[in-house]
């Protein structure tokens, strides 16, 4: 499942902040990838690239997007 995380901008994967973008990424599958996590969709389709607008909540109730943004991970971006 592709998702984009809702509420927030990450460094990208590709031109300039290619490098911080793959810290983010990292950092980001540490935190998500084989646990246990709710996913809180805000549509319930998939946007023009495919994904989800989602919000990721772990387990323990750390809601992530909103960890990345007080880390200095991410900045607020609601379009």
């Amino acid at each position: 499942m592709k998702l984009r995380l809702y509420g927030i901008n990450t460094p990208e994967l590709r031109g300039p902040e290619r490098e911080q973008g793959i810290i983010v990424r990292d950092i980001l599958r540490e935190m998500v990838l084989d646990k246990k996590v709710t996913i809180r969709s805000y549509k319930d389709k998939q946007g023009k690239y495919g994904r989800y607008l989602a919000n990721i909540i772990k387990e323990e109730g750390l809601e992530v997007n909103q960890w990345l943004v007080d880390n200095g991970h991410a900045v607020e971006y609601y379009p």
